[in-house]
């Protein structure tokens, strides 16, 4: 059953007040990836203050994820929400796709707790949080759509659906 405050939503485009104003649903359960002028991670929730700041933000679970992005400041952010009951691995319509993570395995501060988050490294030395520990890959949940003239299939869309460990092999 689709979400019906957050498909309210979706094709919309809000203003940082009301983004503000729906911040505590989003990150009701889901886990949240944001994009700042001045960096990106997961956060557990972003602040009024924050927002002037934030370019995209991704608040997602296994089974959905609304996505609000805008390519300027003091824009109003566009919204779009999309909900899969049961994704059907690597159907005509879907297809799902692993991303390797840019971790620095020699960093010694690697999935220190910091709050409810675990702390990584990148290669180039930024750092970074993620809601799991040990987390090494992305799962992604590519939309595929067959309407050109040549019948070739593109990825229109995509969500995150869940952070992978390093541990669990079959876990996609």
């Amino acid at each position: 059953m689709l979400n019906e405050f957050f498909t309210q939503y979706n094709g919309q485009k809000i203003d940082e007040k009301a983004f503000c104003e729906i911040l505590s649903e989003l990150a009701k359960g889901r886990t949240l990836v944001a994009y700042f002028t001045d960096r990106a991670d997961c956060v557990t929730g972003i602040s009024a203050e924050e927002v002037k700041k934030l370019l995209e933000l991704r608040a997602f679970n296994e089974t959905s994820e609304f996505h609000a992005c805008r390519s300027l400041i003091g824009e109003k952010f566009t919204c779009r929400y999309i909900e899969d009951e049961e994704i059907s691995k690597d159907d005509a319509t879907h297809m799902l796709e692993t991303h390797y993570l840019d971790i620095d395995t020699t960093f010694t501060e690697a999935g220190k707790s910091v709050g409810d988050l675990f702390a990584y490294k990148t290669m180039t030395g930024g750092v970074y949080h993620l809601p799991i520990e040990n987390a090494d890959r992305l799962l992604l949940c590519n939309y595929i759509s067959y309407n050109n003239p040549e019948c070739l299939a593109q990825v229109y869309d995509y969500r995150f659906v869940r952070f992978l460990t390093k541990e669990a092999k079959n876990d996609e």
